[in-house]
């Protein structure tokens, strides 16, 4: 089933309000510095690194700063990176950027801080999930997070092109494996600016682009519109692209070049694992537009019931759209060490979704203030609760929920590398 979306036409005060928000939210990038020692409990991060919380200098003054190991040393990382990774989310052409990387090293006097952040970039995902890897000494997450970060201004005010958005987009999903949504909701605001000074989320005036850019500016959209959506339901907060029409269609079952693809390890099953994670988005969106929103405030109970069902159904459908290969029991099995992080996210966002759908969580006050008194009473006095005191009422699909949760535990256990961003 084809699912279109398209953006809301906002009339000049809505925009020159939405850019302000941006300008005001862009002005928040140096804080994002502090965020890093989160990262650093991740265990990826060496702990002698104490200048984080100093004033990052200008990008003039770092320019002399701005060096790199040898090209030999980091291939092995970048070449993790594009066969994991940016495997299952596409947010670099690996021949553009292996071009662009070894023209870094072949033509000095041609360097520039958007290639050098870009490359920063693509080192630290590739080493976040993957400590196996002998990065070398010195060669950190927090330290190449830091080198990015630390040229943001020239990165945002470039002239247009897509390689800001993907390095904004980069970092956006280094800071997402943070348990804290704050610092990538920041780093998403200034890419979805990004994304509309771009006209990503538009087919017009893409008509003398080849088809292999084209396909790049849609998967930049669709990875923007995941990031934004997922932080929204986790922060609790309105997300920043609106579901409307326009013309950038999902992204397909079997693209020309395999992105997206994961078959598993018998080679018998596969999914597209980009597809799933925009229809994942997609139904977030609804979950927050639906359930959480001003407008889903003002329902009526009866009208909210309606799309908790309409929601859940469609959840459901996304499930069972799965092959048994790739479900939280088999995945270790199935699926190869670098990819195994990724999918397990995907069935963590399931789970956390339809907890959202259902408000089983602990940001739900009123129900966790029943659950304590029950339990207090049960503590107290266990056969006068038995006899007297009525069970509280349990979320909608409990046993579904329960069931979900037990798997995605014994998942987490099993896991080589933990990833705090789970844990909601």
């Amino acid at each position: 089933m084809l699912i279109k979306l398209k953006l809301i036409s906002y009339s000049a005060p809505r925009v020159e309000s939405l850019e302000a928000r941006m300008g005001r939210m862009e002005s928040m990038l140096e804080g994002l510095k502090t965020q890093i020692d989160i990262l650093s409990q991740r265990g990826e991060i060496d702990s002698a690194i104490e200048d984080v919380h100093e004033v990052l200098p200008s990008s003039e003054e770092r320019e002399d700063e701005r060096t790199l190991p040898p090209l030999p040393d980091i291939l092995p990382i970048v070449d993790e990176y594009f066969s994991s990774t940016n495997r299952l989310l596409p947010l670099f052409d690996q021949s553009k950027f292996m071009q662009m990387l070894r023209g870094w090293y072949s033509t000095p006097d041609q360097r520039d801080s958007a290639t050098w952040a870009a490359i920063n970039v693509v080192l630290a995902l590739g080493l976040l999930l993957q400590p196996h890897i002998d990065a070398g000494e010195g060669l950190t997450v927090a330290a190449l997070v830091k080198n990015a970060q630390s040229v943001l201004d020239d990165i945002v005010t470039r002239e247009e092109d897509i390689l800001s958005a993907q390095i904004v987009l980069g970092l956006c999903i280094l800071f997402q494996e943070s348990p804290d949504p704050q610092p990538a909701s920041v780093l998403v605001a200034t890419a979805v600016t990004l994304v509309h000074r771009l006209r990503l989320y538009s087919r017009s005036g893409q008509e003398n682009l080849s088809q292999a850019d084209v396909r790049q500016r849609d998967r930049l959209f669709w990875i923007a519109y995941v990031l934004d959506k997922s932080i929204s339901l986790r922060a609790q907060q309105p997300p920043l692209l609106s579901d409307a029409w326009t013309d950038i269609d999902l992204p397909e079952v079997d693209p020309i070049d395999g992105a997206g693809v994961v078959y598993n390890l018998q080679g018998t099953s596969k999914i597209n694992f980009f597809r799933l994670r925009v229809q994942l988005g997609i139904i977030q969106g609804k979950v927050y537009d639906w359930l959480y929103s001003v407008t889903a405030d003002k329902l009526l109970s009866a009208a909210k019931e309606q799309f908790v069902q309409s929601i859940e159904y469609t959840l459901h459908q996304w499930e069972e759209s799965l092959p048994r290969e790739f479900m939280p029991d088999s995945l270790l099995e199935s699926a190869s060490p670098g990819v195994v992080q990724h999918l397990a996210s995907l069935h963590w966002t399931y789970l956390h979704a339809s907890a959202m759908i259902h408000r089983a969580h602990s940001h739900n006050q009123k129900w966790i203030q029943i659950i304590l008194q029950r339990s207090a009473i049960v503590i107290d006095k266990p056969i006068r609760c038995a006899l007297t005191s009525p069970q509280p009422s349990l979320p909608g699909s409990w046993s579904k929920l329960v069931g979900s949760s037990r798997a995605c535990m014994k998942l987490w256990d099993s896991m080589p590398i933990y990833n705090e961003s789970l844990i909601w």
